[in-house]
């Protein structure tokens, strides 16, 4: 029996960290658009449909049951509607350079140490777990919400119910990352401190370096030699990179379960990436800003801050370079949620919402 539902766990866990985002992926992307670019525009979708819908029904202090049945309506309702218009327009996303290129020896030598190099890395969570202080708060939320379907309502140090969103908890009240873990956990059946873990980490670093890959095409376009010889470099350099406590490198193969790991990991790369590849609306431009700015006010409050600099700096030069200001003004719009998320935490912190 135990061993039936651990099974069932497992499938659950791949359906929702793998099949759904690649669906979705691909739906949002486009056919034309290579795997890896399509999982992360999905876990992307997954990541920002949450925070939508997650940080106001927090505030009305609904349960997280609730906020799991909008999540699913909101993933369902954008899928659909983006298949719509592609099939009104009946237009296809232009092709990602470099995706459809058969790989000669070079190229499956370096693809084999890669893959390697990506296996030494996850195995760094699956067999050695990094235990800290910050388990304290993080995990200790994801498991409440996991056991009682409350969403911040106990403190993660005392157990005692919060009258308001005390101290640090305020800060997860805009960001709410760990209740992202906690819904995934209540749906797969797998407890949140294994997930966020041993599974998590591992889904990050992986999507980590989809996010190279893509920024390796907008650097070197379908040369795929120079693409893996990128991602290669990239990948000896996170494991030789533990030089201080704060590095981004530290933090991927250390605690990448936490939401401000997530910054140097996934979201500074895909700005990166936006940039790189220039101003094309063919392209879902702002989309892509949009999504990428969303998924990182799910990750922490420096997220929020981080992702509307990184908005407002991209289409400023890209403003600039293409001399038309208007660039600029639908940068700003896509940075509007980071603007009412920062308004609610001061709110949170000064006026002491309950």
């Amino acid at each position: 029996m135990a061993i039936t539902k651990g099974f069932i766990s497992i499938v659950i866990a791949l359906l929702y960290l793998v099949c759904i985002p690649v669906v979705c992926g691909r739906i949002l992307s486009g056919r034309k658009h290579s795997p890896a670019a399509a999982y992360v525009t999905g876990m992307l979708l997954m990541g920002a449909a949450f925070q939508a819908s997650a940080v106001p029904l927090i505030l009305l202090h609904r349960s997280l049951r609730a906020v799991l049945i909008v999540w699913h309506a909101l993933l369902i309702a954008v899928t659909a509607g983006t298949m719509l218009l592609r099939r009104r327009k009946g237009t296809e996303a232009v092709k990602e350079s470099g995706s459809l290129q058969r790989p000669g020896r070079v190229d499956a030598l370096l693809g084999l140490i890669a893959a390697v190099l990506l296996l030494v890395q996850c195995a760094f969570y699956v067999f050695g777990t990094h235990i800290d202080d910050d388990d304290a708060r993080y995990v200790a939320n994801a498991v409440e919400a996991y056991e009682t379907g409350t969403m911040y309502r106990h403190h993660p140090n005392t157990g005692e119910e919060m009258t308001y969103f005390m101290g640090e908890i305020s800060k997860e009240v805009v960001s709410p990352i760990t209740m992202f873990y906690a819904g995934v956990s209540v749906l797969t059946g797998i407890h949140p401190a294994v997930m966020m873990h041993t599974v998590w980490p591992v889904v990050w670093l992986c999507m980590g370096y989809l996010s190279l890959w893509l920024v390796s095409g907008a650097l070197f376009g379908e040369d795929r030699t120079r693409r893996l010889f990128f991602l290669i470099v990239c990948m000896c350099m996170v494991l030789w990179g533990n030089t201080a406590v704060r590095r981004g490198e530290v933090f991927m193969l250390t605690r990448l379960w936490q939401g401000k790991s997530l910054i140097p990991a996934i979201i500074s790369p895909l700005f990166f990436d936006r940039y790189l590849r220039g101003y094309d609306q063919k392209t879902g431009y702002y989309g892509s800003l949009f999504l990428v700015s969303l998924f990182a006010c799910l990750s922490s409050g420096m997220g929020i801050v981080m992702a509307a600099v990184y908005t407002g700096l991209i289409t400023l030069l890209h403003a600039i370079r293409e001399r038309r200001p208007l660039i600029l003004f639908g940068g700003m719009l896509c940075a509007l949620p980071n603007v009412c998320y920062a308004v609610i935490y001061l709110l949170l912190v000064h006026v002491k919402l309950t």
